[in-house]
């Protein structure tokens, strides 16, 4: 019973800082998408009011009139010019009609659709809005375009907004070509798995002679496993015979040193018998020992 609650003890305590992290983080997650539906419906009732579809169709026929225009005139230029004549035209105006002119002027519609894809990029830089399912619904390139030839007012956000819709484009454009080749060509997916198919295949093969080198390595590789333990036995056995041959060169140094001793004291016992030696020589050769 004590291992048991050991364990229970145990999975109480592991597993309640989980499930306290899991439910926090969906709270994140759906406090995170309620804000991302709430800003995607703000966004979405601003531009579907009356004054952002007059300020679209107001730049859309600024550019389309300088685009017409022989020479061409830059849109920098055209709106400069009608900026101007509505300045000029602003001061004739009095002060009590001066706010519902302004609402109509070219300046103040620019800067309601600036404004509004400035909040769009504001938003996709801050991860505060789907992505894409915001570009989806306002991904107009063009008229980012053309308030970033404006020159105005947040270029940096604008040029990363302009950045994501272009990317996006390219996205669009590629699945469409892919779509249109599915359809003109139905057999392409029959083909393209045949070759995959092949590959696979040729892959396959190449593993199998991988395989077959990797399991000659490993028989080669035993094999010099084998004359390296050959070779060990051979140099434990030639060790044994030098450690042999070392013990009897010491063997023989020894009796070599006791032959040289007894040489020696061979040598000594000589010198001292060589005046008994002459003596006795000395002797025969005198007429004492004749008797004369």
């Amino acid at each position: 019973m004590s291992i048991i609650n050991w364990l229970v003890s145990n999975a109480i305590a592991v597993g309640t800082p989980i499930i306290a992290i899991a439910i926090a983080y969906r709270v994140f997650r759906y406090n995170r998408q309620t804000l991302e539906n709430q800003n995607y419906l703000e966004l979405f009732k601003e531009h579907g009011s009356v004054q952002m579809f007059a300020a679209i169709s107001r730049l859309y026929i600024l550019k389309l009139h300088c685009e017409e225009e022989e020479p061409r005139t830059p849109i920098k230029d055209g709106y400069d010019k009608t900026r101007a004549e509505e300045e000029k035209q602003e001061e004739r105006i009095e002060y009590s009609k001066k706010v519902e002119y302004i609402e109509n002027t070219l300046h103040f519609q620019r800067r309601v659709v600036s404004k509004f894809y400035m909040a769009l990029g504001h938003g996709l830089d801050l991860n505060v809005l789907p992505e894409e399912r915001t570009l989806g619904s306002w991904g107009q390139i063009e008229m980012v375009k053309i308030i970033l030839d404006l020159k105005m007012d947040g270029d940096a956000t604008l040029k990363r907004l302009y950045e994501r819709l272009k990317i996006r484009k390219k996205r669009i454009l590629i699945r469409k070509i892919l779509q249109r080749i599915k359809e003109e060509h139905p057999k392409t997916k029959d083909e393209c798995l045949k070759i995959r198919r092949k590959r696979l295949r040729i892959k396959d093969k190449c593993l199998g002679i991988k395989n077959r080198r990797l399991k000659i390595r490993e028989k080669q590789l035993r094999i010099r496993d084998g004359f390296l333990g050959i070779e060990t036995v051979w140099l434990r056995i030639r060790d044994y015979c030098l450690n042999k041959r070392e013990k009897w060169l010491r063997i023989r140094d020894g009796c070599l040193k006791k032959r040289e001793k007894r040489l020696k004291d061979r040598d000594g016992c000589l010198n001292k018998r060589e005046p008994f030696y002459e003596l006795y020589v000395r002797i025969l050769a005198s007429d004492w020992y004749y008797g004369t």
